[in-house]
């Protein structure tokens, strides 16, 4: 799987459940300068994945690895109530897409993944849960070495 197939299928995840409002890929700093602005809640922020090799010279893994937060806009400082029930749904959602990434199309095992609340003023005072994932993937020479690159 290419790494622009896999940032598909992550997008394609997020805008095709009917209670995610919006989709973000990118980093912390992004999302930050988008707040209040652009994203419509609940949003599906995807963390920009990494690319870890394993295995050796004659047999390798691509390991697609990285984190889904699934957010909901910020409930006031003192309203313990709203900040609950974002805790909720979003918890609710958050688990649905990671059935959907794991039990629905079987991309890797539930098993040990865990998923940990967002609910600090560290974090915009908002709301949600974030897990993290590891995708294997085959990959062969002829996908990472294009000879008529080289001269």
């Amino acid at each position: 799987m290419k790494y622009s197939e896999f940032l598909d299928y992550l997008k394609t995840l997020g805008e095709s459940h009917v209670n995610v409002k919006s989709v973000v890929m990118g980093d912390y700093e992004e999302i930050l300068e988008m707040e209040r602005t652009t994203i419509d809640y609940p949003c599906l922020w995807i963390e920009t994945p990494s690319v870890i090799y394993q295995g050796d010279n004659d047999s390798v893994r691509q390991i697609y690895q990285g984190s889904l937060v699934v957010l909901h806009n910020n409930a006031a400082v003192h309203d313990p109530e709203t900040a609950r029930a974002n805790l909720e749904s979003t918890f609710d959602l958050a688990r649905e897409i990671l059935w959907r990434m794991t039990v629905h199309d079987n991309l890797f095992d539930i098993r040990g993944v865990r998923m940990d609340a967002i609910a600090t003023l560290g974090n915009d005072n908002d709301q949600g849960w974030r897990f993290e994932f590891q995708i294997e993937t085959d990959v062969t020479d002829d996908d990472c070495y294009i000879e008529t690159n080289w001269t």
